[in-house]
């Protein structure tokens, strides 16, 4: 027989006749409220130990025979014990999967990072060979334009004034600068 509570605080200035919760105190009313609440909250599962154990379920399996419910009781206890571990087996051996294969990866992006910067290295060192082949092959063709120009000057220098002499022949208006064109 269950107590149905219908108000949270007794009236006592209405003139109606008190009910059975008007009885109770106050205080009382709120811990049995707080707990209803605290009951409603939990899951409403039943385990299989409890379920084992309960009165009904007894009498609907044995139906009159002798009551082997303790018996039945530890086996069901030693069932999800031996669940449990499997799963609790389970977890650790995944959980060492993941840490292996974090191990693996971090190694491998680790050799990653090593070639990257090994490839960064060698290119850098590859541009500086290029420029400084650059700049050795610019000085090279400067110095062979420099001699170049130099033995042009100097056939101009022995040469021009013979040809210079020939060309002020041809016509008289000639003037030195006319040899360079």
């Amino acid at each position: 027989m269950g107590t149905h509570f219908t108000r949270a605080h007794p009236t006592y200035h209405n003139k109606q006749p008190r009910r059975r919760t008007e009885l109770i105190s106050p205080h009382w009313f709120k811990l049995v409220q707080s707990k209803r609440f605290l009951l409603s909250k939990q899951p409403q599962q039943i385990s299989s130990q409890d379920r084992l154990m309960s009165t009904p379920y007894r009498y609907e399996i044995n139906c009159g025979k002798p009551n082997h419910a303790g018996q039945r009781m530890q086996q069901a206890a030693q069932i999800e014990e031996i669940y449990n571990s499997q799963q609790k087996d389970i977890k650790r051996a995944s959980y060492e999967q993941f840490k292996a294969n974090w191990a693996e990866k971090t190694a491998w992006s680790s050799v990653a990072n090593k070639e990257n910067a090994i490839n960064k290295q060698r290119k850098h060192e590859l541009l500086l060979l290029r420029k400084a082949h650059l700049t050795a092959r610019k000085a090279a063709l400067s110095m062979l334009l420099a001699d170049e120009q130099q033995t042009y000057e100097n056939e101009l220098w022995y040469h021009g004034k013979a040809i210079y002499k020939d060309m002020t022949i041809i016509n008289p208006k000639c003037l030195p600068s006319d040899l360079y064109h």
